[in-house]
């Protein structure tokens, strides 16, 4: 959980994890209500979502080549209600 709750990620038993780094991530970048993002290399979504839960309205879009990563963000992303336009 990450953001008191407002981001809940399914991540991996083994390698990478979500860290404050993406919460950081998200917080530093100057982001307006309607504007849209693209993370490249988006892993498991992580600065995507904390950016959409700060950003009312935010478009964010997530490429990742990694199938499981990938799967977990879908998840997590489900799981949150987070709803794809």
């Amino acid at each position: 959980k990450l953001l008191g709750g407002r981001v809940e990620l399914f991540q991996p038993k083994l390698g990478f994890k979500a860290t404050t780094d993406s919460v950081l991530l998200a917080a530093s970048i100057p982001f307006k209500k309607g504007e849209r993002a693209l993370d490249l290399g988006s892993g498991l979504g992580a600065a995507s979502f904390c950016l959409a839960a700060r950003v009312l309205e935010a478009n964010v879009i997530g490429l990742e080549l990694n199938d499981d990563l990938v799967a977990l963000a879908n998840k997590s992303a489900t799981h949150m209600n987070v709803t794809e336009e």
